[in-house]
């Protein structure tokens, strides 16, 4: 048994497709190892997301809804566009192959 804390997390891949609808991106992520604790970041925008934090497990891919209409992080209204949805970073706490 090994403690939660304890793990050993190890770097894997994440790779994404997107997909986009009327008012709002998919970007679905998957992975070849466990990610715990994802979130998905912009530098320009705060983002609306279906799901703030998330784990990712192999085969199992996670799909977030991005919706459209976003705040520069000064507050101003603004619509995202799949060029920005390139520049979101995926962050995490950890992962596990």
């Amino acid at each position: 048994f090994v403690r939660p804390r304890e793990f050993a997390f190890r770097d894997c891949s994440a790779w994404f497709a997107l997909e986009e609808t009327e008012d709002a991106f998919l970007l679905t992520v998957e992975t070849e190892g466990f990610m715990h604790a994802c979130a998905l970041t912009h530098d320009k925008y705060n983002l609306d997301l279906s799901d703030n934090w998330f784990d990712v497990l192999p085969d199992r891919p996670v799909t977030v809804a991005i919706s459209k209409r976003a705040h520069t992080l000064g507050g101003a209204e603004a619509v995202i566009t799949a060029e920005d949805i390139g520049m979101i970073e995926l962050t995490h706490c950890g992962n596990y192959e």
